[in-house]
């Protein structure tokens, strides 16, 4: 669909002059427009598959390793269960690598509580913006316990996957 360069209406695809206001369509200008959306769209398309793309390392770890212990490493996404495995089931790597993805989404949700906590102390006073804070804190605390669920979901299905979008949030390697 193209559109006119003069008026902005909507012209056939192939149209020459608009039916609108009668102006040459500029096809130059068209394929220009379209190019530009296009690169939109693939950006976007890129920034969303990285929300939501995830590394996969499970043939590292032995198979027995796994069915052994898929879900004590359940305990690493329940916040301060995280001890468990962590502690009680050492020697187990997969265990600990799911230990090492719950104790990293622990610290960020126990800096997202602190950063909105603090925040709100501050600013939340004011009426409009305290009611922003605590829906932008509020949406982070759920996408963190979104990504917890997915956690919880490969532990249970013997899976060592991470989201790649927390790859610059890891303290626990």
């Amino acid at each position: 669909m193209a559109f006119c360069n003069q008026c902005g209406n909507k012209v056939e695809d192939g149209s020459r002059f608009c039916t609108s206001c009668g102006a040459p369509i500029d096809r130059d200008a068209v394929r220009a427009a379209a190019t530009a959306q296009g690169q939109r769209q693939s950006s976007t398309n890129r920034h969303v598959e990285r929300l939501i793309t995830y590394s996969d390392t499970t043939a590292k770890y032995k198979a027995e390793d796994i069915d052994a212990n898929r879900y004590v490493s359940i305990l690493a996404y329940l916040h301060v269960l995280v001890v468990v495995p962590l502690f009680a089931m050492k020697e187990s790597p997969f265990t600990q690598y799911h230990a090492r993805v719950g104790l990293n989404l622990l610290v960020l949700h126990l800096a997202a509580e602190i950063a909105g906590s603090m925040l709100h102390s501050l600013i939340g006073w004011i009426p409009v913006i305290g009611a922003i804070v605590g829906v932008i804190f509020g949406l982070l605390n759920a996408a963190l316990w979104g990504v917890s669920i997915f956690g919880i979901v490969s532990a249970a299905k013997g899976k060592a996957r991470e989201l790649t979008v927390l790859e610059p949030f890891k303290l626990f390697k």
